[in-house]
């Protein structure tokens, strides 16, 4: 198999621009073929074999699972980056990928697949937990969280990942996972393990917690202040725009004010102007002031 497709039967919009823009080591690259007119999502999965295939007859090792969930968390933290919701992640262990030569895995990201996000997610949660290594209770313990979240009615891998996985932007660009977990520190006394945990706070890069979901830029899009601000300067266009037609189109009014056609074709011109500068300024302090608030959040 050096392929996996997917059905393209509608267009997703920003979502199919964002799929192939997005780069990462753990998402299989995508491209959209077009034959016979029929449209279909591509991956390559060169040097790849299926996790369901790797561990067919063998378990998962406890440092296998714990980068089987780093890897995932890279992933869903990369769809994040580019406004994508984790629903079109493919969970299912046929077709999660893993490099034959490091094991790395690789995910799918396919909006065609949003349909099928919960049962794949179940499947996973089944394949691990009878794959797991027994023997170490911190992997089986996580495999069965995973596969209790994949059961609840309110469905959120994002969220388990954050309570459970420490993984950051930077560990994707400083080599290999496997390399990036070896290269973590071993405390060998209560001091120490304070200090590493500090030190890890300081080093992993951490999303911006909102105490109020309505505040969270990826749930809404565009956000209500936004969306006030941009309604406030519609309101103004349409308006002014009206007033101005209206004058324009009973020479009378213009004729009473002592106004000539011409000079207020110049006003009309010069006013919009006036106007298109006040709302690029409006915008300009709203951006200004919504990353001043991130950044504080994110201190």
């Amino acid at each position: 198999m050096t392929e996996i497709t997917y059905e393209k039967e509608k267009d997703y919009g920003y979502r199919d621009h964002m799929l192939l823009c997005m780069k990462s080591e753990y998402l299989l690259d995508a491209g959209i073929r077009n034959l016979n007119g029929k449209s279909e999502y591509c991956y390559d999965v060169k040097n790849r074999r299926p996790l369901s295939l790797v561990y067919e007859n063998t378990v998962m090792k406890g440092k296998e699972v714990s980068l089987f969930f780093h890897a995932m968390s890279c992933a869903v933290e990369k769809t994040q980056e580019h406004l994508l919701k984790c629903e079109g992640l493919v969970l299912s262990p046929d077709k999660i990928m893993l490099g034959c030569e490091d094991h790395t895995p690789a995910f799918i990201y396919c909006p065609a697949a949003d349909p099928d996000y919960r049962e794949n997610c179940i499947r996973l949660g089944e394949f691990l937990i009878n794959k797991v290594d027994v023997t170490d209770e911190q992997a089986v313990k996580l495999c069965y969280d995973f596969y209790d979240v994949a059961n609840t009615a309110a469905l959120d891998v994002a969220d388990f990942l954050k309570r459970h996985i420490c993984v950051g932007i930077k560990s994707e660009k400083s080599g290999s996972l496997q390399a990036e977990v070896q290269k973590q520190p071993q405390p060998s006394d209560g001091s120490s393990i304070a200090e590493t945990n500090k030190e890890q706070e300081q080093y992993y890069y951490k999303a911006p917690v909102y105490e109020d979901e309505e505040d969270d830029p990826l749930i809404n899009i565009p956000e209500k202040g936004l969306l006030r601000l941009l309604i406030v300067c519609s309101a103004l266009i349409v308006t002014a725009g009206s007033a101005y037609t209206y004058i324009f189109l009973n020479p009378g009014i213009l004729k009473a004010a002592g106004i000539s056609q011409k000079d207020y074709i110049l006003a009309g011109a010069l006013l919009t102007s006036i106007m298109a500068m006040i709302i690029i300024t409006l915008l300009q302090m709203y951006v200004h002031r919504r990353r001043n608030n991130e950044e504080s959040q994110c201190h």
